[in-house]
């Protein structure tokens, strides 16, 4: 359920919010227990590391599984034990959802540059000054009002 659930988290780390916004949706859904979302809301920063640990914990859990079942040689693995070359594939993945979540609020945080919204306000007025002209025929006087209204 932590697969699942991480994504809500990634959600509300880059929405500024708790993960208290989708809370009612995974508790229906048995996605996570109401103990669990109280202590994951209270830590409004590292929601999706929580998750991240979660999941650590299964595999590790599951490494010791497999080292129980199995002598430790990854070529002779009994049947449904987990062997540690998929283990460190999987911590190979966390690894990467880490390093995303990382990326995702340094993009978030740095925002766009100027040049970005200086183009899309001269793009703007240029469409409403031509739109001004083409509606003009139709609108007549009501056009400057209209425009002032869809310009703002």
């Amino acid at each position: 359920c932590a697969a699942v659930t991480f994504p809500y988290a990634c959600k509300a780390q880059l929405r500024g919010v708790t993960i208290m916004e989708d809370g009612a949706y995974l508790l229906q859904r048995g996605l996570i227990n109401p103990a669990q979302l109280e202590i994951v809301s209270k830590r409004k920063g590292w929601q999706p590391y929580y998750f991240l640990g979660v999941m650590r914990a299964a595999i590790n859990i599951e490494l010791e599984k497999s080292t129980k079942a199995n002598s430790g040689d990854d070529n002779y693995s009994f049947r449904g034990s987990t062997t540690k070359s998929q283990i460190l594939i999987f911590e190979d993945s966390l690894t990467t959802l880490a390093t995303s979540i990382g990326g995702l609020i340094r993009v978030k945080s740095t925002g766009l540059p100027m040049a970005y919204d200086l183009l899309f306000s001269i793009i703007f007025s240029i469409f409403f000054l031509i739109a001004t002209l083409a509606w003009a025929p139709t609108l007549g006087w009501y056009t400057p009002f209209v425009i002032g209204v869809l310009r703002f």
